[in-house]
C-alpha cells in the first residue's frame, strides 16, 4: 500500500485494499485514531498488537508491520496514537492509553480475539501504552523494543531511574504489575534512549524472559540484527507457547 494514500483516508471509513484492512476506531477520549490490520496467509489467531514511536505513523511503519506478520508467522494490528497521521485531537499521555484501549478492544470484538491471542509489542514511545495496558490486562506475551523507564529519565536520565516529580509515562513503577511473560529487546549503543532504561524495566519485571541486548544496535536499527526477529520467533513460539501449556495445566 502507498503511503500517501493512507493520508487520504476519509474519516470513519474501513475498507480492505491489498490485504490490509484499515479502520477508524473511536476513543474513550473523544478522538477517532486510524488502525490497520494484516494477517498473512497462514491459519493463527495470534496477533501483535503494535505501537510505534514518537517519530512514526502507520505511514512510515506499515512495512514494518508486513514484514513482522510475515516473519514471525502471526497477524499484526497496529494504530496511531491520537494527533498522530490521520488520527483526531491532540496527543497526550492520558489519550495515548486511551488509544491503545480502543485499539485493544475493536481488536477482540471486531475479529474475535480472546486475550490470550493477543502480544503487545511496544517500540521507543510505544513502550508507555504497552506497558500501561499490560499491567491492566493479563495477555499472552508483552514485547518492549528499546523502552524507557520514564519520561523524565530519558532527558535527565539518573543511574537509578526513580521516578521525579511531575514525571509521565512511568514505565518502570507498571511493570511490577505486568503478570504476562515478558521479553526486553534493547540495543547497547542507544543513543536515544540508552541501555541502561532497559536493564531497569528487565530488574523491575517479575515475569521476564532472558532480554535481547543487541551489541552495537542503536535505536532505530534493532530490526535490522538478524538476532531482533529469530529472538522474537522463539519468545513467540516457544516460550509463550511453554508457558501457556503451564497455566492451562495448573487451572486444571
Amino acid at each position: 500500500m502507498d503511503p500517501t494514500y493512507i493520508v487520504a483516508w476519509p474519516l470513519r471509513y474501513s475498507f480492505l485494499t491489498n490485504e490490509i484492512e484499515c479502520h477508524y476506531v473511536p476513543t474513550r477520549c473523544s478522538t477517532s485514531i486510524a488502525c490497520i490490520f494484516y494477517k498473512p496467509r497462514t491459519s493463527t489467531k495470534t496477533t501483535i498488537l503494535y505501537s510505534h514511536g514518537n517519530g512514526a505513523d502507520l505511514g512510515g511503519v506499515i512495512g514494518l508491520c508486513v514484514w513482522l506478520a510475515k516473519s514471525l508467522r502471526c497477524n499484526i494490528f497496529a494504530y496511531d496514537y491520537s494527533g498522530y497521521g490521520r488520527s483526531s485531537g491532540k496527543p497526550s499521555e492520558k489519550k495515548m492509553y486511551g488509544d491503545i484501549e480502543a485499539a485493544y478492544n475493536f481488536l477482540l470484538d471486531h475479529y474475535g480475539c480472546a486475550n490470550e491471542d493477543v502480544i503487545l509489542m511496544g517500540q521507543s514511545l510505544g513502550s508507555a501504552p504497552t506497558v500501561h495496558l499490560a499491567s491492566k490486562v493479563r495477555v499472552r506475551g508483552v514485547i518492549i523494543q528499546s523502552g524507557f523507564t520514564s519520561a523524565l529519565n530519558v532527558a535527565f536520565s539518573r543511574a537509578e531511574h526513580n521516578t521525579m516529580c511531575c514525571d509521565v509515562f512511568e514505565n518502570r513503577n507498571k511493570m511490577v504489575c505486568i503478570e504476562s511473560a515478558v521479553l526486553v529487546v534493547h540495543g547497547t549503543s542507544d543513543e536515544v534512549i540508552p541501555w541502561s532504561h532497559g536493564a531497569a524495566l528487565l530488574q523491575a519485571c517479575p515475569h521476564a524472559v532472558a532480554p535481547l541486548w543487541l551489541e552495537g544496535a542503536g535505536h532505530n536499527d534493532v530490526e535490522a540484527y538478524p538476532a531482533f526477529i529469530t529472538r522474537l520467533s522463539k519468545f513467540i513460539h516457544q516460550e509463550l507457547a511453554e508457558a501457556n501449556t503451564s497455566n492451562v495445566s495448573s487451572e486444571s
